[in-house]
């Protein structure tokens, strides 16, 4: 998921804040940012010496903020039999230099390379930290979606493939090799999760935020919508990323000056007595006891932004009847609740559903 996906959701719940979202790396993004071309700056490593003292020489008073964790695995065929590689062998199965399996020190077969598109991170991530800007084989086969390279992987004997590892690692049916800077060094898998958030993996890195002093205004309110656990936490979890711990998130979040967006469902229930109800719903359920049987309820869902502001994503409208339990129950009215489960928070890529369950107490 890029920062663009971030974005549109952003902007669904803040329509009165426009944002102008550019490429072209942390070098590029540094440069418009220090001579004050933008608010804040997205980078995917720590500003360098160099650059902090630049950004400082131009009176910048630099503030970061973590956001996630990106962790790029290397995936293989299980018989390619070998366990773990240095960068500098990882390199050389990726440039081509080794051509089968056996050169070091694995089975005899023929390395077949698989890649994720080249304007995505893991790539750019491999190609910068890995490769050094050298060319991948020839041969490689570029698939644009993770889970099903990493299926290509599983299905091809000798395959190797890159993928974000995300929360619940690689798809079953691949091995996730160690990977290590040198011969001697400690290794680590790009699906042990706690090398990722501590640095011990080397092919683990944190995405920050910086800014002129603390976050304020616009700023503060993209910053916090990026870590709100049920917002930008919950959708680059979505897309293969590792949200920040409770821990650092909060700690995080005391750089921004403002709280966590007031966001989440505005539910307005109307009943077929003419009685209507409004619930202001902060996560993704909603619990209404207070229903009747024998009678019907339409219920409205919308996004909600602050406590008066429902924003532009398009509500829903759901219609529950509930039936009339009959004479001779053993349950009376009121004697059944409504369940919304309110799925895509926020969503503006997937439209808002709302599914019902109906519960009825004995």
């Amino acid at each position: 998921m890029s920062m663009s996906g971030l974005g549109q959701n952003f902007t669904s719940l803040y329509p009165n804040i426009t944002m102008l979202l550019r490429g072209g790396g942390n070098i590029a993004g540094f440069a418009v940012w220090a001579p004050g071309g933008s608010e804040i700056v997205q980078a995917y490593r720590a500003l360098t010496d160099q650059e902090m003292e630049a950004a400082r020489a131009k009176g910048i008073n630099v503030t970061e903020t973590r956001i996630c964790v990106e962790s790029v695995a290397v995936i293989v065929d299980p018989l390619v039999g070998i366990d773990e590689v240095t960068i500098d062998q990882l390199k050389r199965l990726l440039d081509g230099s080794v051509s089968n399996w056996r050169e070091i020190g694995g089975a005899d077969l023929k390395v077949r390379v698989f890649l994720p598109s080249q304007t995505e991170s893991p790539f750019l991530f491999i190609n910068g930290s890995v490769m050094g800007g050298a060319p991948f084989v020839g041969s490689a086969t570029t698939i644009y979606d993770g889970e099903a390279l990493a299926n290509r992987v599983a299905n091809t004997s000798g395959a190797v493939g890159i993928i974000r590892a995300g929360p619940k690692g690689p798809s079953a049916g691949v091995s996730c090799l160690a990977v290590k800077n040198a011969s001697g060094s400690k290794s680590y898998r790009g699906n042990d999760i706690e090398a990722a958030y501590n640095g011990s993996y080397v092919l683990s890195r944190y995405y920050r935020l910086y800014a002129n002093g603390p976050f304020e205004g616009a700023a503060a309110a993209w910053a916090a919508f990026v870590l709100h656990p049920q917002y930008g936490q919950r959708l680059l979890a979505e897309n293969g990323f590792l949200p920040l711990k409770g821990e650092d998130r909060e700690s995080y979040a005391k750089n921004i000056g403002m709280t966590s967006p007031d966001v989440g469902y505005r539910v307005v229930r109307r009943s077929s007595d003419g009685t209507s109800s409004i619930f202001n719903v902060s996560t993704t359920q909603l619990i209404d006891a207070n229903v009747t049987a024998g009678m019907s309820y339409v219920y409205t869902v919308s996004v909600r932004n602050g406590s008066e502001h429902v924003a532009s994503a398009s509500p829903i409208t759901v219609t529950v009847s509930l039936p009339d339990e009959g004479p001779g129950s053993v349950l009376k009215p009121p004697a059944s609740t409504v369940v919304l489960v309110l799925a895509s928070l926020g969503l503006v890529s997937v439209a808002i559903s709302a599914t019902l369950m109906l519960f009825r107490r004995r």
